[in-house]
């Protein structure tokens, strides 16, 4: 059975999201990783990602060795963990557009939602989406289908558990856990679990019990209202999230009179924005709750020097507010200068999406084929190319 699990943008929460005091609001997008198990009586575990060169990835079960992809490596570490041996086969990957540069790309013949890339996966540039934790939970969704856990009444919370512990074993470090919680769960509030939850070394002993409790993290399902949609601009700059974090977080520790009432005007306004959102108010509301987000992170920016809402990014955003139908917008996750993501009137999205489209103050933007998804990981029934079988006992 193939399964499928979407890309993700934090709108409201980031470096906030760091801490479980805190909540934070990301919602689910388009974009999806898809995987398709075909099992074998083999002592071998392969993934193939066929939309980019030289990208097999195999796993002799007997003698496990990492291979070039850390977070396969990492799957397949927690997995045989957990399981205590895993079954052979093969695990097919696939991306969609959103995740990846499409320059100098082509669409797969009759599955143009795949783009095929000249380069290996690890050349390609990513857009920010969280192609990392959605395939860390694709992989992991197979891997538990093929030893016979796909009916288990846990299976969600089985594959979140893993996924989680495998993300940051992948990162070598524990983050907050949000991308993964929406590639699981789709479009949510989140308050993070207690990282010490991740277990320090990867042993049978150790990751069983974390993998079968339920976890302190804190969720709940929030789709966003039909009269809002969702516009993401890739931006082409790109940013160095884990530089930018450590900045962040030195500030605090270093001058927590200057950062605590930053950050108890940012949860207030991250928390009214939602509540906005979920009542359904009007766009003028909607705006005024961004424009309270972007202040304080405006107001970060300057104080700490990192470059949260740099005034490239301020200038395209105070620009997109210009445009009928645009509400707002913020820079997502970190910030930095990789991307903007704007909430446009539904009713006025393809005419607001147009009018972006041809403004050349906007000329560095690509505008992403996206919408939010409420459903994070999914069985899908498609097929897919150049896979033999999508299903089996």
């Amino acid at each position: 059975m193939p399964y499928s699990a979407p890309g993700k943008a934090l709108i409201a929460g980031g470096y906030l999201v760091l801490f479980p005091e805190y909540r934070a609001y990301c919602v689910a997008l388009s974009s999806r990783m898809h995987s398709v198990a075909v099992k074998s009586d083999e002592r071998v575990l392969t993934f193939h990602s066929p939309q980019f060169s030289t990208s097999t990835w195999s796993y002799d079960l007997d003698d496990v060795q990492p291979q070039k992809n850390p977070f396969l490596n990492a799957v397949v570490q927690v997995c045989g963990a957990y399981f205590g041996e895993l079954c052979g086969g093969s695990i097919y990957i696939f991306s969609d557009a959103g995740f990846h540069s499409q320059h100098e790309s082509t669409p797969m013949p009759d599955y143009p939602r795949f783009r095929t890339h000249r380069k290996s996966i690890g050349s390609v540039p990513k857009t920010g989406l969280g192609s990392s934790a959605a395939l860390c939970v694709v992989a992991t969704a197979s891997i538990v289908e093929m030893m016979g856990r796909a009916n288990d009444p846990h299976f969600t919370r089985i594959v979140h558990n893993i996924a989680q512990i495998a993300h940051c074993v992948a990162q070598g470090k524990v983050g907050s856990g949000f991308d993964v919680a929406v590639a699981v769960y789709g479009s949510v509030q989140y308050s993070r679990f207690t990282p010490t939850m991740i277990p320090k070394t990867i042993t049978p002993e150790s990751v069983r019990p974390v993998v079968d409790m339920k976890w302190d993290e804190w969720l709940e399902r929030c789709a966003l209202p039909p009269s809002v949609s969702v516009l993401m601009g890739d931006v082409r700059g790109g940013s160095e999230t884990p530089a930018m974090v450590q900045k962040v977080l030195a500030w605090r520790d270093a001058k927590p009179e200057e950062a605590e009432p930053i950050w108890a005007s940012l949860d207030g306004a991250n928390n009214a924005l939602v509540a906005a959102l979920i009542r359904e108010s009007e766009p003028h509301a909607i705006r005024i709750c961004f424009d309270h987000i972007r202040a304080q992170l405006q107001a970060m920016t300057k104080l700490t020097g990192v470059p949260i809402e740099p005034e490239s990014q301020t200038k395209l955003l105070d620009a997109a507010k210009s445009i009928d139908g645009v509400i707002n917008g913020v820079v997502p996750g970190a910030g930095g200068s990789d991307a903007i993501f704007l909430l446009v009137e539904s009713d006025k999205f393809d005419t607001a999406k147009q009018a972006l489209s041809i403004d050349p103050r906007f000329a560095k933007v690509k505008w992403l084929s996206l919408h939010q998804e409420a459903v994070g990981l999914r069985r899908e029934e498609a097929s897919y190319p150049g896979v033999r079988a999508h299903s089996h006992s």
